[in-house]
């Protein structure tokens, strides 16, 4: 990345942009997981993204009993395409894995969350590193400092998915924003 390079892509729900809803099950979207908007910055020592959700409440239930141990049950992400072959490389997220000695519970979205930097391989993933999130109304900012985790990959031709992911055991819910330079 050029030195001093600084980007700011924004995307709106009504813009050209591909907006998909990917439901497994005929339930409908929670507020909490529809995608209104998109923006990611980057400078010369940092990536911010910011995802604008439609109504993003204070609290959620978390390690539903439903779901299988390890299962990912939340995911509010951004996943970066850096060579734009159609294969995401990298993605920023803020997830809930079940845990086998936690009990369903309510609680604060970022107080039962982890925020990592995941390699995107094959099916999977692992985890490189870790970033900053907070929370700011209805919108999710993860917030990560350029290192040796593999971010300086990430340019302004990126393509580029924000993404929210919901298991509840029973029903599964998806939503997707891309952004295609």
């Amino acid at each position: 990345m050029k030195k001093g390079l600084f980007i700011t892509l924004t995307v709106l729900l009504f813009s050209a942009c591909k907006n998909q809803y990917n439901i497994k099950t005929n339930a409908a979207l929670p507020e909490y997981m529809k995608i209104v908007n998109g923006q990611t910055t980057i400078n010369d020592s940092s990536i911010v993204c910011e995802l604008s959700l439609k109504q993003l409440p204070t609290q959620l239930r978390f390690n539903s009993n439903g779901l299988k141990v390890n299962a990912r049950e939340y995911e509010w992400g951004v996943y970066f395409d850096n060579n734009n072959d159609g294969n995401y490389d990298l993605s920023l997220a803020v997830s809930n894995w079940k845990s086998e000695k936690k009990k369903e519970k309510e609680g604060e979205i970022l107080k039962y969350t982890q925020t990592n930097i995941w390699k995107i391989e094959n099916e999977g993933g692992s985890n490189i590193g870790y970033i900053d999130s907070k929370i700011e109304g209805d919108k999710i900012i993860l917030t990560a400092l350029f290192g040796a985790n593999k971010l300086n990959e990430i340019s302004s031709s990126s393509k580029i998915k924000y993404q929210t992911y919901y298991n509840s055991g029973t029903e599964t819910y998806k939503d997707s924003l891309i952004i295609e330079n």
